[in-house]
């Protein structure tokens, strides 16, 4: 059976976008509320999901067992 990448590569962005902001705060605006860190991660999540369908990345195929 034949999957698309898109779930798979959209959690694997959820979760290193989550490591990095955990792993570096510091690099993710430091001094401001968390409604602005909010909408920045969800930011980079749509900036990374958006560049992955322009490049068709998440149009492969894998074979899942």
């Amino acid at each position: 059976m034949y999957w698309k990448l898109r779930i798979p590569l959209i959690l694997g962005v959820i979760g290193v976008i989550s490591g990095f902001v955990e792993k570096f705060p510091n690099l993710f605006l430091v001094n401001t509320s968390n409604f602005i860190k909010s909408a920045v991660f969800i930011g980079l999540i749509g900036i990374i999901f958006t560049i992955l369908e322009k490049t068709d990345a998440n149009e492969k195929k894998f074979i899942f067992q």
